[in-house]
């Protein structure tokens, strides 16, 4: 090559330009065609009605006799379709039987030894007349049989798993097996049958659940026997039991055989099922929607899927909309199971599935808002990442309704869990968009068929395959902040996608930790690999001090590595050579004394392996550290018997010595209570001498609240308080729809506050939402819509309780409050669920009047003795229909109506069983005047029922009532003329009868010979014909108040007359002949003239 030439390197200049350009193009077409294109691959939904959790409905009346049989009473309280519960135990080994009505089934019945036989029976009820079940055991000895009822229990699977039974010795406990359900919110029985007259039975040992009783039943009958038979709610699936209680002896009693059995009641519509669309394969991304009422109702997926995000509508028509995400198997099941915390008024919910997508980083971008009382709601705008990007939108609101998609967007889903339009229940629209740019896609609406109401609306971002991912902002390393080198110390890493940490990066990330290792120093793997947050063991072997950081980071950070002790930023790392290692501490309840917690003192020895450095009794130094909040409330850790002394997170100063015995393996056994909650760490150490110490951290764990507790529950108007009503014709708490008070209280296992609760760094709070006591979900009864501040949040309470004033129910009946941890997860340990006593019972507000008046013209009216059509309906504070209040769930009252109180003049004006979802009709209702000389009258049509509910001024409709009367008047005319008769409809206007010009609705039947017309003179039936308003035959109405009654012509020589009575309706009859009233009636004559009305005076001459 000529270097001297200026031409050429200009030309090579070019010609590796137009290369790099080529290679550029090319790559960014390979990019693009590796971004695969995003395809809808089909859609399913479900929707259930209402969903109820079960409730203890209250027992019977219990029997017992010597031998032979016993029949025991049902409870008064139970409804249509609740599940009773029998148990019968005898001093035999007998087997026992029921023998009347048909329909039980025996569940178990077992033996201990020959001196007891324990049974259960159970049955749903079918009707509301249910029989008493009758128990025999021929040639047995004595006996006892009690019954309960529970509501809201899955009649096609009422028992959740097999029981679990355990036969006892003589002894003063009862014990269960354990078993394991597999269904949230389940029932838990705990059935005690014993073989002696013990005074009482104590759930001493209660699996963590709360427990009540139903009933304890004991008899002296023969030798002795009683039973028992306990409830708990249980939030989550999951093992519980053993159970025991303990026995109290009665005077005569004794340590007796006995035997316990724990059973789980399977919640009625216990989740909503959606099956996975039609032809989703492998690598799909599904996105399911579910929508529910109220929104105080926490929503639960099934294994495998993603919370995007959860929106609640506080509004008066509460609702909850949670969307998820899951990336399809090559082995999905063929339906999927969402769950919900507490019963709910109807829930619909669909899933989309997608091919196409990123399975790595599904989704760019997401948001999500409420919508305010509308048939148009709205999503607010969101902003694709990349091209080519699938919007997916879900809508919902509080009402059942249909619904028509944004513009542009095509439609998937469309369900309602109720008939459409009905403003009950819950509806859902999904729909989905291809974004061919990277630009804001503006706001979506959609409209919904029914009446307005408020709502949720969310859209999201389907990132393409071979797509963008999301900005990982920093990597932070978690360590308790000591390590002994003799055992690995647990590193979390986390990548972050804030600077708070609080999301977690989507995608792959890889890691090279810091220090690097050496011959002390080596980590279980590093570099790492990791999706979100992962942990990875450091083993130290020598004493030394090292610190944590990060070499390499792919993709790489915005900001530099970060490292943290608890809530303080710190990145050294002490490795001493002896120590103390604490077992893994679990999640604690509040006040519950925590399973064994190993505590081992160790020394290093060569290899970095531990050997024990202590045995026997020790005084060990021990503290605890606030972690989140960071400082506490003040309550302090019991450690076997001794309270420890309070830490801030930013550090340790403060320990209380704690005497320990150190086994041959040199571990202490610690048991721990706390009787507040939040996130702490327990820290121990040893004096050595010389100012040196041994010491070591727990790992952080959390202790969660054992339950709410409710009290001071009164109405907000007048501090009138809740009476706890528990059937229909309890004392009366409020009216639907006023606002009434709760003091909700986190509490430990003594029911003691848990000052710390709300105070945690970001604050937990509540979630109040409210389940059916009665009349019971089963039965037909609507668990109605919880309002007020549903949602508290943490930063309102005070020393762990805040108190509510604004809350309220819609409907009539008596409920329970129920409370969750407002996001269903108390710090990462889960949901805590507590259900309050009975409230209520709560009646309606008002009620409004609706008359049909008999004769709807341009001025409505009804006549004095006339029936008309009433329609009541019985309304909460804001209009909206109280619909238990419903004769066939025996909430409906006998309702009076009158004239705005005034009930004289009325027959027939009682309704009760009329009564269905809150409306009734009257249609037999009269108002008759005393006297017929009584002028028009308006009536205010008052509702008032025997609970003192009424209607009021605004909400009363009105009726006209008229004295009426039918008149018929006399005529006479030619026989070769037709005749004309005169026939009103008359009302009297305070001084004389006139005609009634609105009446167009009353029918005069015409009479025919012999009935209703009677001939004479020459006048047969033959010659002449009645009409009126031009009908020959049948009944006409009359015509502004006018019947135009004309005979035919009789012609020449048929002469003579014909009597007439119309047949009235009884309320126009008239006492025309002074002996009562009658019909009326009059003659026509033919062949008689009227003459001129010139004529003065006209005699004939002879």
């Amino acid at each position: 090559m000529d270097t001297n030439n200026p031409i050429l390197p200009t030309k090579l200049f070019y010609q590796t330009f137009i290369r790099l350009l080529v290679a550029t193009c090319l790559w960014l077409i390979t990019v693009n065609t590796l971004q695969a294109a995003i395809a809808f691959r089909g859609s399913s939904q479900a929707f259930v009605r209402s969903g109820a959790s079960i409730s203890d409905n209250g027992s019977g009346q219990s029997d017992t006799w010597y031998n032979d049989w016993v029949w025991p009473q049902l409870p008064s309280g139970y409804s249509v379709g609740d599940l009773f519960i029998c148990l019968v135990e005898s001093r035999d080994n007998v087997a026992i039987n029921v023998t009347s009505p048909s329909g039980w089934t025996k569940l178990y019945s077992i033996a201990n030894g020959t001196q007891s036989q324990a049974s259960l029976f159970y049955k749903f009820a079918s009707s509301t007349s249910e029989s008493d079940p009758f128990f025999t055991h021929n040639s047995g000895g004595s006996i006892i049989a009690n019954c309960s009822a529970f509501s809201g229990v899955d009649p096609a699977n009422p028992f959740d798993t097999a029981y679990a039974t355990a036969a006892s010795g003589a002894d003063k406990t009862v014990e269960t097996g354990s078993l394991t359900t597999v269904t949230p919110g389940a029932m838990l029985l705990f059935a005690g049958h014993m073989a002696d007259d013990h005074s009482n039975l104590n759930v001493t040992t209660t699996g963590g659940l709360s427990w009540n009783n139903s009933f304890f039943k004991q008899s002296s009958y023969g030798n002795g026997q009683a039973i028992s038979l306990d409830f708990a709610k249980q939030t989550a699936p999951g093992t519980v039991g053993p159970i025991v209680g303990t026995v109290s002896y009665s005077g005569s009693s004794t340590a007796a055989v006995s035997n316990g059995t724990l059973l789980a009641l399977r919640p009625l519509s216990a989740g909503l099922t959606i099956k996975v669309p039609a032809g989703t394969v492998s690598d799909d991304v599904m996105i399911a929607s579910i929508s529910v009422t109220s929104g105080s109702v926490t929503i639960n997926p099934p294994t495998g899927w993603t919370l995007v995000r959860s929106i609640q509508n506080t509004s008066s028509t509460t609702s909850r909309l949670a969307v998820f995400q899951r990336v399809a198997t090559a082995s999905e099941p063929a339906s999927y199971q969402w769950t919900f915390g507490s019963s709910h008024s109807g829930v619909v919910g669909g899933i989309l599935s997608f091919s196409g997508v990123d399975k790595t980083n599904p989704i760019a971008t997401e948001n999500g808002n409420t919508t305010a009382s509308s048939t148009t709601h709205t999503a607010s705008s969101i902003t694709p990442t990349s091209t080519n990007m699938m919007i997916v939108g879900t809508f919902s609101y509080a009402s059942s309704g249909t619904w028509t998609p944004p513009s542009g967007m095509t439609e998937a889903v469309d369900a309602a869990s109720r008939t459409p339009n009905t403003s009950s229940g819950e509806s859902m629209e999904m729909v989905y968009q291809l974004q061919a740019t990277a630009t804001a896609i503006g706001n979506k609406s959609a409209v919904v068929s029914a009446t307005a109401d408020s709502g949720i609306a969310h859209l999201l971002a389907l990132n393409p395959s071979g797509g963008g991912v999301g900005t990982l902002d920093h990597i932070q390393i978690e360590h308790d902040g000591s390590g002994v080198t003799c055992s690995p110390e647990v590193i979390v890493i986390k990548a972050c996608a804030d600077a708070t940490c609080s999301v977690l990066y989507a995608a792959s990330t890889t890691v090279t930790l810091a220090p690097s290792a050496t011959s002390y120093i080596s980590w279980g793997s590093n570099p790492i690999t990791f999706t979100g947050s992962t942990s990875v063991n450091l083993a130290v072997t020598n004493s030394q001090t090292i610190t944590l950081g990060t070499s390499a980071i792919t993709p790489a950070s915005l900001n530099a590595s970060r490292c943290y002790v608890n809530a303080t930023q710190n990145c050294s790392l002490p490795f001493i050579a002896s120590g103390f290692i604490f077992s893994s501490v679990p999640s604690q309840t509040a006040g519950v004394s925590s399973s064994a917690i190993s505590l081992q003192a160790v020394a290093g020895s060569s290899g970095g392996t531990c050997s024990g450095l202590a045995s026997g009794s020790k005084n060990i130094e021990m503290a605890f550290q606030c972690v989140d909040p960071s400082t506490c409330a003040g309550q302090q850790v019991n450690i076997n018997g001794t309270n420890i002394a309070i830490n801030p997170a930013t550090g340790v100063s403060a320990y209380t010595s704690v005497p320990l015995t150190f086994d041959s393996a040199s571990k202490a056994s610690l048991a721990l209570i706390y009787p507040d909650v939040g996130k702490i760490n327990l820290v121990a150490r040893y004096a050595l001498g010389g100012g040196s110490y041994m010491q070591g951290n727990s790992n952080v764990f959390v202790v969660k609240p054992w339950g709410f507790g409710f009290s001071n529950i009164k109405r907000t108007a007048d501090n009138f308080a809740n009476p706890a009503a528990n059937t229909a014709t309890g004392t009366i708490f409020i009216k639907a729809g006023n606002t009434f008070s709760s003091t909700i209280t986190s509490i430990n296992s003594s029911g003691t506050a848990t000052p710390n609760f709300g105070k945690e760094a970001t604050p937990e709070g509540i979630l109040l939402s409210n389940s059916l006591v009665a009349p019971s979900v089963s039965s037909g009864g609507s668990i109605g819509t919880l309002g007020g501040s549903l949602l508290a949040n943490g930063s309102l309470f005070t020393n762990g309780g805040i108190q509510i004033t604004d809350l309220s129910w819609d409907d009539v009946g008596i409920i329970a409050l129920v409370a969750n941890i407002a996001d269903g997860n108390y710090l990462g340990a889960g949901n805590v669920n507590a259900i309050s006593g009975n409230i209520g019972r709560f009646i309606p507000d008002h009620f409004s009047t609706t008359i049909t008046p008999a004769c709807s013209s341009a001025t409505p009216f009804t006549y004095s003795g006339q029936h008309a059509d009433i329609t009541l309906s019985a309304l909460d504070a804001s209009g909206d229909m109280t619909v238990n209040y419903d004769y066939s769930l025996g909430f409906a009252k006998t309702v009076t109506l009158s004239n705005a109180g005034d009930a004289t003049g009325f027959t027939l004006n009682t309704l009760y069983s009329e009564f269905a979802g809150g409306v009734g009709t009257d249609t037999d209702v009269v108002y008759t005047f005393p006297s017929k000389s009584t002028p028009p009258k308006t009536l205010n049509i008052r509702a008032t029922d025997s609970d003192g509910v009424t209607s009021n001024a605004l909400n009363e409709d009105t009726d006209l009532i008229y004295s009426g009367r039918l008149n018929l008047q006399n005529a006479l005319g030619s026989e070769l003329l037709d005749l004309s008769m005169s026939l009103q409809a008359q009302v009297w206007n305070g001084s004389d009868y006139i005609v009634n010009n609105d009446d167009s609705c009353t029918g005069a039947a015409i009479p025919t010979s012999g009935s209703g017309l009677t001939f004479g003179g020459n006048l047969t039936s033959a010659m002449t014909t009645l009409s009126i308003n031009g009908i020959t035959n049948g009944t006409n109405p009359l015509i502004s108040g006018l019947g135009n009654m004309v005979w035919s012509k009789p012609g020449a020589n048929n002469t003579g007359y014909v009597d007439i009575v119309i047949a009235a309706p009884s309320w126009l009859d008239f006492n025309w002949k002074g002996a009562g009233d009658t019909d009326p009636s009059a003659r026509a004559t033919f062949g008689l003239y009227k003459g001129s009305d010139n004529q003065i005076y006209f005699r004939e001459v002879y």
